[in-house]
């Protein structure tokens, strides 16, 4: 069975034992999508108790900061 996951992935359920009892089951990546255009897609992104944001602009202000060893 496959369930989309609204992030740009597809996904499979790959373990639904918990979701009786806490309403938690574990998905499984099985596919990625990435948009060709535009460059900085806008996204949504879910922040808990029913609360979606989407994403704001771009900056390069903390780029400086940034190393490839934090990832």
């Amino acid at each position: 069975m496959r369930l989309p996951c609204y992030a740009n992935f597809e996904c499979r359920l790959a373990d639904a034992s918990l979701v009786h009892k806490y309403n938690f089951f574990i998905l499984e990546v099985v596919k990625a999508h990435a948009a060709r255009s535009p460059t900085y897609p806008r996204t949504i992104h879910y922040r808990g108790d029913g609360v979606f944001m989407i994403s704001g602009a771009n900056t390069v202000r903390y780029r400086r900061l940034f190393r490839p060893e934090m990832l």
